[in-house]
């Protein structure tokens, strides 16, 4: 009886043994030897008494982890710890300061094997679905051991103890070789360029992605996904358009007016023409520079029009000249109609040719299109009633296939500006435009063009209107005289029939009146000398009549050129 008293005694002391040590496994999340060697002394001793009881789990201690200091790539966007630049360079990853939870007791010595130590956050570099970068990862859960024989002894159930193995640290981005970062960056660029585009070394894209491999290359994580393509993609304009050879602002051309000058390491956004919007890009817009434009040549890449965020592009080369013209040529890209917030487009006096891509009609977003004084061809079709947010239009000067115009302009309800001039159109304008009721702005001329002009009538707002050089005929409109907006009137070279009536006198605001050879005769009425603001007065054919001292005296007006017919005072009129 003693001895069976002894025994379970013993059990019992055994059982608080080994709770204490799995409690202060549990408070200290370290494996020590000590408790290891303890454990097994209490082993022996319940082996040596005999009886116990059949032992259960008790669940495993979740130790939480410490935050690590390393910091992660700094990124263009605001929040996270990040920088203003997209683009910045990675610093020196710091040491992690990482520790395990402090303990209520006082841990005893542990060996090397279970030490607690500070180890550097680490990041992981996988590839997952479009893309991969590098994102901090947690240390993996320990693999439970084996379960340990279980031992007779008349104790509360426990479980044995499990022992982490050494984990060796993943490489963080900083360490991550040249050959990890650009195999990372080429996924990128997978994701909006071919591979047969990037390893084409005639492309631009090559050279672009070369700039990225071999001199760019910044810390590819994830959150600078956005930066790397921006860089990219403008890369791949600068070689496209023969950056090296621009007139200022290129690579090897560092005077650039305040400006950050292209490919430089400095942040996307603050290179030449460059707007960004909390770190993505908004607006292109390469304006002159002491009045000398930037010089762009070759062709736009696909890339340009896949920046996500852009709204504006505008490479208009400006001039004084009508002659002159930019040497950006090649094919307006397909993926236009990719741009999804796309609004203005301005590539306005260049040499671009073949026809407005179809794709163009679907970027929905799209406010302004000039595309004037280029080399395009085709026709326009009636795919423009997609844009019905269309307000300013101008093609004009374009060699385009000889067509009609289409009647779907009539249903853009808010078109103000409407540019077709010398645009190879044929036939009479359709009736739908009497719709266009907010019009502002129209310019037909240098057409083929005939029949009636009576869809003007309901222009209540038309400010200009220059129809010259077509074969519009029958008589003009009273409702034109009529029109108080009005600053321009070109009618030269039609075919009307009539006379100028004496309501052109409420034209207060007009500026220009061109009548030369428009069919219209006869008396010109003393109301045409009330114009007070005209500058400049064309009154050219069968017309008779007598211009005013007072309209002379104008300190308005600048010329007026009228027929034989016609007379006028000493010096104040040219005679033709």
């Amino acid at each position: 009886m003693r001895s069976y008293i002894i025994s379970n005694a013993l059990a019992v002391l055994c059982t608080v043994l080994l709770a204490s040590n799995v409690v202060s496994y549990q408070q200290n999340g370290s494996y020590l030897r000590r408790n290891e060697r303890s454990v097994d002394m209490n082993k022996a001793r319940i082996l040596s008494k005999g009886k116990g009881s059949n032992s259960s789990k008790v669940p495993k201690s979740k130790g939480k982890g410490g935050k690590g200091s390393s910091k992660a790539p700094k990124s263009g966007k605001k929040g996270n710890g990040s920088s203003k630049s997209p683009h910045s360079k990675v610093g020196k990853g710091g040491k992690g300061s990482s520790k395990a939870p402090k303990s209520s007791s006082k841990s005893t010595k542990s060996s090397k094997s279970s030490k607690s130590s500070k180890s550097p956050k680490s990041y992981k570099c996988s590839k997952k679905g479009k893309g991969h970068g590098c994102t901090p990862v947690s240390s993996p859960s320990a693999p439970n051991a084996p379960t340990e024989q279980k031992v007779p002894t008349s104790s509360p159930v426990t479980t044995p103890i499990t022992f982490l193995p050494t984990i060796t640290p993943i490489l963080s981005c900083t360490e991550l070789s040249k050959v990890q970062k650009t195999n990372i960056i080429k996924q990128f660029l997978l994701e909006i360029t071919s591979s047969d585009v990037l390893n084409d070394n005639t492309s631009a894209q090559f050279e672009a992605a070369k700039f990225m491999y071999e001199q760019d290359l910044p810390c590819p994580t994830v959150i600078e996904r956005t930066s790397v393509k921006q860089r990219f993609s403008l890369a791949a304009l600068y070689y496209s358009t023969e950056g090296n050879n621009w007139n200022f602002c290129g690579e090897n051309n560092g005077e650039c007016n305040g400006h950050e000058f292209f490919l430089s390491e400095s942040s996307e956004c603050d290179w030449y023409g460059i707007t960004c919007e909390d770190g993505q890009i908004t607006k292109i817009d390469f304006e002159p520079i002491g009045g000398e434009n930037v010089g762009i040549r070759g062709s736009l890449p696909d890339e340009i029009f896949l920046l996500p965020k852009l709204l504006e592009l505008k490479l208009e080369f400006e001039t004084t000249s009508l002659e002159d013209r930019g040497n950006l040529g090649g094919f307006l890209p397909a993926t236009i109609g990719q741009a999804p917030n796309l609004k203005t487009i301005d590539l306005d006096k260049h040499q671009l040719k073949g026809p407005i891509p179809t794709e163009l009609y679907n970027a929905a977003t799209l406010r302004e299109i000039d595309l004037d004084n280029n080399f395009l061809t085709g026709s326009i079709t009636n795919d423009i009633a997609k844009l019905v947010d269309l307000s300013f239009f101008t093609v004009g000067n374009n060699p385009f296939d000889e067509s009609p115009i289409p009647a779907a302009f009539g249903n853009l309800p808010n078109l103000r500006v409407l540019g077709l001039n010398d645009a190879n159109l044929i036939g009479a304008v359709p009736n739908t435009f009497a719709n266009l009721d907010g019009l502002r702005f129209i310019d037909l001329s240098g057409n083929q063009l005939s029949g009636s002009i009576d869809f003007i009538d309901s222009w209540s707002k038309i400010e200009s209107l220059t129809i010259d050089n077509n074969n519009f005929s029958g008589p003009i409109p009273v409702s034109l005289w009529t029109k108080p907006s009005l600053s321009s009137i070109i009618l030269s070279e039609n075919g009307f029939n009539g006379q100028i009536p004496a309501e052109i006198g409420n034209l207060t605001e007009l500026k220009t009146l061109l009548l030369v050879n428009t069919g219209l005769s006869g008396l010109i009425p003393q109301e045409i000398n009330n114009l007070t603001s005209l500058e400049i007065l064309y009154l050219q054919g069968n017309f008779t009549g007598e211009i005013s001292q007072t309209l002379c005296n104008s300190n308005k007006i600048k010329k007026i050129v009228i027929s034989s017919g016609i007379t006028c005072p000493q010096n104040c009129c040219n005679t033709i």
